[in-house]
């Protein structure tokens, strides 16, 4: 196994399923998504690497878990399925504790001595665009929302809206999170339905 097709094996794990399941990219970001997409149709899938230690960065949370997962794969001697579907679990983990936002991908990268690797980005809120209001004010929401914490839980984010419900001013609250400015970063689309005075 050649050094460049490592480099290229690794760069076209940045599969476009992180865009998918993390609406927090920015354009620059699902660009090296895509065109590493593009090189995977080149590369032969069954280069084979000792993967004698795998590093895993950028989590502040969840450290066991990712840790026991990676032990699963490390010291083995792994191709390109095979590191993808450890990506792959980290995201899913995240997903499955309630992080809608966040995941894990495979940058590229030079693999020296078996030593791979991963990157989680844990997603939070950049920016609350309020809408629907007449009467109150965006400060007002906002500050009954309270703060968002990064990694943004959905639990949390359930919670918070639910305090906002209760308001006596509101009627309704809906929230949608769409792609950010910022890897990372979701806009949170909140749409208020005041209350009739």
């Amino acid at each position: 196994m050649t050094c460049k097709s490592l480099i290229l094996t690794t760069c076209a794990l940045l599969t476009i399923d992180l865009l998918l399941s993390n609406p927090g990219l920015s354009q620059e970001t699902t660009g090296q998504i895509s065109t590493a997409t593009k090189l995977e149709e080149s590369i032969n899938k069954e280069v084979n690497f000792k993967a004698r230690k795998i590093e895993i960065t950028g989590n502040s949370i969840l450290q066991p878990e990712i840790k026991q997962l990676a032990k699963k794969y490390q010291g083995r001697t792994l191709n390109y399925q095979q590191l993808n579907q450890l990506k792959q679990e980290i995201s899913q983990l995240y997903i499955n504790k309630g992080y809608p936002n966040s995941g894990a991908y495979i940058p590229p990268q030079k693999i020296k001595n078996g030593k791979v690797n991963i990157i989680v980005l844990e997603g939070g809120i950049g920016e609350i665009r309020v809408n629907g209001l007449s009467h109150l004010s965006e400060k007002y929401v906002r500050a009954r929302l309270g703060k968002l914490e990064t990694p943004l839980q959905a639990e949390q984010l359930k919670d918070q809206l639910y305090v906002l419900r209760q308001d006596p001013l509101i009627q309704d609250v809906s929230a949608e999170l769409a792609v950010g400015n910022k890897p990372g970063e979701s806009i949170l689309d909140i749409t208020v339905t005041e209350a009739k005075p």
